[in-house]
């Protein structure tokens, strides 16, 4: 092999490696992307981001240290359950409304309070909830909604 068709060869396996490489940092940063739905309660609307893994659940609205009055978090489970939540590291005060398949709300935390110590109380809903929407504190008094109505989730 003559010196210009190793150096030829050299670029192109360089460039190779580049573009495969580049194309598995992209792939790693569409997971960092924030998955949106909409969530309608008492035809006020919410654009929110999904939580749908352990991971992105786990996480929820932690360290965050503001929220739109129309934004929010909308966690999705597998199962019907409790589901409870506590605002460990949650600086923020959030509304959060449990909802079952239907959309329907079956449970109501009104602005639960900010939680920064090593132990934090949990909440949790009276009735079985597959979603749960977390809004800006005061947002489910301001829009009046109650147990009962039924909240309309578009992904």
């Amino acid at each position: 092999m003559n010196k210009f068709n190793f150096i030829l060869l050299l670029v192109f396996v360089v460039g190779v490696g580049a573009f495969l490489f580049s194309g598995a940092n992209r792939n790693n940063g569409s997971k960092d992307e924030k998955e949106l739905a909409r969530v309608c309660v008492r035809d006020v609307c919410y654009e929110v981001e999904i939580a749908a893994d352990p991971i992105r659940r786990e996480r929820g609205l932690m360290f965050r240290q503001e929220l739109g009055e129309r934004e929010g978090m909308l966690f999705v489970f597998e199962r019907e359950e409790k589901h409870p939540f506590w605002m460990k590291n949650t600086p923020i005060y959030l509304d959060i409304l449990w909802m079952n398949p239907a959309g329907e709300i079956v449970g109501i935390s009104e602005n639960t309070p900010p939680c920064v110590a090593e132990s934090c109380p949990s909440y949790a809903p009276d009735g079985l909830a597959k979603y749960v929407l977390e809004i800006a504190g005061g947002q489910t008094r301001k829009i009046g909604a109650r147990l009962g109505d039924r909240a309309i989730i578009e992904f």
